[in-house]
């Protein structure tokens, strides 16, 4: 029901009151999921390094928790910690799958949720005059699109129905944002209306 708050506090209290470690662990990772959803990514980041440092949880459990702590660390905008959480979450996976990851949803996710921070980076880049500046800031909005959709390709290519269905859909969304930056383009004020439509005509192509 997207209760994910109150999710997160049931879930808090049954690793509490857990009998055994596979509840405690259980209880543990559901929460720190619904603290993500929910935007407590300082907590969530606390819960996940202390889960990290347990000796029990086998590759896939440390792939998810690396995945929810990159999570984390790009909704607080580390986005140099987000990035090395995801590429230790896609090393785990590999460990754990002997490197049969088809259709597995963590390393999906992990693709996804790249996408969708260099996505938020490419849109980020306004394309600002003087020229010399809007070549630059170009270079860096295409850099950041083709690595966005380098990551949504790779989701895609995992296989997993969910996973592949949400990268399909935001690839159409980066194609479409990214065009609508171009032509959002900063116009020289001294443009008259002859000139001004050119101007968008060749930021069209």
């Amino acid at each position: 029901m997207g209760q994910h708050a109150l999710a997160g506090r049931l879930f808090e209290q049954h690793a509490i009151l857990a009998t055994t470690l596979a509840d405690r662990r259980d209880g543990e990772f559901r929460w720190g999921y619904n603290l993500v959803k929910t935007g407590d990514f300082a907590r969530a980041l606390g819960l996940y390094k202390t889960l990290l440092d347990q000796q029990d949880l086998t590759p896939l459990d440390r792939a998810e928790c690396l995945l929810r702590q990159g999570i984390s660390h790009a909704g607080l905008n580390r986005l140099g910690l987000a990035e090395r959480s995801l590429e230790a979450s896609i090393e785990q996976v590999e460990l754990g799958t002997e490197g049969l990851t088809q259709g597995n949803d963590t390393l999906a996710e992990v693709h996804f949720v790249r996408g969708e921070i260099y996505q938020r980076l490419s849109h980020d880049v306004p394309l600002k005059l003087p020229i010399e500046k809007m070549k630059g800031d170009l270079a860096d909005k295409t850099r950041f699109f083709r690595r966005s959709q380098k990551s949504y390709l790779k989701a895609l290519n995992v296989q997993h129905p969910y996973w592949a269905t949400a990268a399909g859909l935001k690839l159409g969304e980066l194609y479409e944002a990214f065009y609508r930056d171009v032509l959002n383009a900063q116009v020289p004020d001294d443009f008259d209306e002859k000139t001004t439509l050119f101007y968008v005509a060749e930021l069209r192509k």
